[in-house]
Formats: C-alpha cells, structure tokens, sequence
C-alpha cells in the first residue's frame, strides 16, 4: 500500500498552472487562435510554447468514457488520450472532473458496486502520458442540484473510500503525480448545510477548488428561487478560498467562464456599467488569483451555444479568439505574464513526491498524545526492527519474491490502450435525469457539468 508519500504540486509563490477546457476540439481552437494571433502580431513562436500546463476533461464513474476512449455527451469530444494527440511534443497535465451520480452513486460506491470501474480508472492512471493528474472527486459536491446535499456524510465517506482506493492500487510513479481534488461550486448551498459539512480530512485532500462564473458580476444572477439567489457572490469564493488557507492547501479554480459570453449586451451589462468584455469578468478573475495566489487557473474556452446540452443554457461564446480585445489583453497578461503572477504554461508540471506521511485510515492528532504514549510507540517501533531483521528473507528469497510479484502486476495490467477498448461498458443505469427533469429553465443555467448521456434527454 502506499501510504509514504503525498504530492501537491505546487507551482512556487506567484506562478500560476493555466489549464484549459473543455472538450478536446475547444482546447485545440485555443491553441491554435493562440498561435495565430501571435503570427498577426509579429510575435513568432512555436505553436507549442501555447499549450496550456494542463487540460480540462470529464468522465464519470459509471462508465470511464472519455478516458482511454472518446465520447461525447452533448458538450463536444472528451477524450483524455486525444489530448496528447493534439500536444505531441509537449508534456501537459489533466485535470479530469470525476462525476459520481449523487447519493446514489456514493452508495453504490461505498457498497463495492463500483469496485470493478474504480480498477480501471487506476489502470488508466498508472498508464496515462500526462505529467500530473488533478482528479476532481464528485466536482461541485455542494451543489444543491447535483444530488449530494442530502446526505454530505455519504459523499464524504465515498470521497475517502475512492481516495484510499486508488493510494492502494496505484504505483508508487502514479501515485506521485495523481492529486485529489475537493472541488466546491463557491455559491449558495442547501439551507443548514455548511462547507464543512462535505469535507472528507485534510488528509484526503492535495488541492481545493472553485468554480468561478457569475459571482463576479454586480447584479443577481436571475436563478433565484424563493429567496436564494443561487448564483452567489464573491463571499462565496472567497469564504474556499479561506477555507483553504486554513487547510494549507493549493488552490485552484476548477472550472471558470465569464457567464452569458465574452461579448454579453444586456440591460445589466449596461445599468452597471460593465460594458467591457476584459473588465466585466477576466480582469476581476486575475485580481482574484493575485490576492489569493491561486495555484491553478482553469479556463473554459468554447462556444456553449453550438453543444447539444448547453444551447439554451446561457453560457454563451466564451472563445478568446471571439474578441479581438480580450484577446489582446490576454496574450499580455496570461501568456506573457505582465502582472504579479506568472502563467505555466506546458512542460511545467512535474510533480515531486513529497515526503509527507499520509495517514488514510485513522487520523491522529499527535498534540493530545502525552510522554507516556510517545515511550510506548517508541518501544513498539524498536521491536518492529529487531522482529523484521530476525525475520527477513535472504537476499535470494528476496529477489525471487520480487520477480514473481511483478510477474503478477504485468499479467494483470493492460498492455497498450487496446487492452482498455476490450473491457465492456457497464452503461449509465443511474444517470442524474431524474433530478433535473424537475427543475425550470432558470435552474438549468447553473447545471455546468457533464455527467452523461443520458442528460441529452433533457
């Protein structure tokens, strides 16, 4: 079992990982704008110094589509595999959203139903090509829409089972660049509950996240239901945002777009004076990151209105390449870094172990333990050397148990990506449709995620 070692990657005070997302032709529009406006502009560089430090994909844990094989759910290709197809010269991380169906699928979870899926996502971890691995448990687990809020404990305790998993099966390498990501909406949640309320230890956590998308803005975000304004505020990042401080843990924002679309024209915009696409949205996403050093900044470049599921969502265009002063501003603050934080961009995310001791069963807290208990342990350590030197193997015995433990682990490992395609789907037989089917219109703007496909029915 590995349970030595720890890994945050970090990215150093004032650097920021950027991510981008989030399906696989969205990011390569990205790149490719990138590149093209550089060549208009005289500023000629490979196409590859724009590929972000990671990319954004999404799967869930009933079927694992969108890892080792491509799918779409109405929200453009997910294809993990095909990002390294886009970026074939340049290392790049994934920052995969993990959806786990609500309290019915933590259940399923917790009972072992999903005992054989949890396999083949280690599988697929202990084989990817990406740098670092940034794996968003159950995203926005406090959204009162997403079917956690009735029962936090459950999605705490199918957090912690799907944690311990994987620290068990994964290789030490794989472990070493795999982070878990605890990732709250940063809005308003179901009356009574508390952030707290979700979270599954400080040991089971390597980065926090939030989404960012109208809190920002000065006006109400019109989902409004009886008196909640479910949007929210900025107090709502920013309460994560402490939240994490606290926790000293790296931060990211999991998932962002300026809500409504770069080039946005509504009485809003204009009774609040927020006409300007750059200030409206980005330039207060920056002044976030710069005040809070946020260690990742994930950003959703795609046109919402041409997929199938976001339509008449109300996301809008949010393409950089949309508008040509955004785009402008972005090359000057994000890709040449002039503010106070500099943007990693790829080939920047290695992540090192770090010798932290990572305690996933029983959490102690050593400040309550007197002498007495320390001379204990110390007794009990010393005994443990002195019964495993007695007791060791030759080193022949040694070495014959080893070649037959990785003959072991290579029999039972796929070979190449084909070993992936030949395990069958299990389907979606418990997809979230019926608790969206209920809600209006309104609701249905806030529901950024993409759980499967049976969400197309909507």
């Amino acid at each position: 079992m590995n349970t030595g070692y720890t890994t945050s990657c970090r990215p150093g005070d004032r650097k920021t990982y950027l991510a981008i997302g989030q399906d696989l032709f969205s990011i390569s529009e990205y790149v490719d704008s990138q590149y093209n406006y550089s060549l208009h502009n005289e500023q000629i560089m490979p196409r590859s110094n724009y590929a972000p430090a990671a990319a954004m994909v999404y799967t869930d844990l009933d079927t694992l589509k969108g890892l080792y094989t491509p799918t779409d759910y109405g929200s453009g290709i997910e294809y993990a595999d095909g990002i390294f197809d886009v970026f074939p010269d340049t290392s790049i991380g994934l920052q995969i959203g993990l959806w786990l169906n609500g309290t019915i699928g933590c259940e399923q979870i917790i009972n072992g139903d999903r005992d054989y899926k949890l396999k083949m996502l280690a599988m697929y971890l202990d084989v990817t090509k990406a740098g670092a691995v940034f794996l968003r448990i159950g995203y926005e687990f406090d959204n009162p829409f997403f079917g956690y809020s009735e029962n936090p404990g459950i999605y705490i305790k199918a957090y912690q089972k799907i944690v311990n998993y994987l620290r068990e099966e994964l290789s030490e390498n794989a472990l070493g660049r795999t982070n878990f990501v605890w990732h709250s909406w940063a809005a308003p949640r179901q009356n009574g509950i508390s952030l707290e309320d979700f979270y599954p230890g400080k040991s089971f956590v390597d980065w926090i996240g939030i989404s960012v998308f109208q809190q920002l803005y000065p006006w109400e975000s019109g989902w409004g239901e009886g008196y909640v304004d479910w949007g929210g505020d900025r107090s709502y990042i920013e309460e994560v945002l402490e939240f994490a401080l606290r926790e000293d843990k790296p931060t990211m924002i999991a998932e962002s777009t300026p809500y409504g679309g770069i080039n946005m024209n509504t009485t809003d915009t204009i009774a609040f004076h927020e006409t300007n696409s750059w200030f409206r949205w980005f330039e207060k996403v920056l002044d976030l990151i710069e005040e809070y050093d946020i260690d990742m900044f994930s950003y959703i470049n795609c046109n919402w209105d041409k997929q199938p599921m976001w339509h008449q969502a109300g996301f809008g265009d949010t393409r950089l390449s949309s508008n040509k002063n955004v785009m402008k501003k972005w090359h000057r603050r994000i890709i040449r870094s002039e503010g106070k934080q500099e943007f990693l961009m790829g080939n920047s995310l290695t992540c090192a172990e770090d010798k932290v001791t990572v305690k996933t069963q029983i959490r102690t807290d050593f400040s309550t333990i007197d002498v007495t208990s320390y001379i204990i342990l110390g007794v009990v350590f010393c005994a443990i050397i002195i019964l495993s030197k007695a007791y060791s193997p030759k080193p022949e015995e040694e070495k014959a148990n080893a070649l037959r433990r990785a003959s072991r682990s290579r029999s039972s490992m796929p070979s190449s990506r084909n070993s992936y395609q030949s395990i069958p789907s299990m389907g979606v037989p418990n997809s979230p449709l019926p608790i969206y089917k209920n809600l209006n219109s309104s609701i249905h703007k806030n529901s950024h995620f993409i759980p499967g496909p049976d969400l197309l029915n909507l």
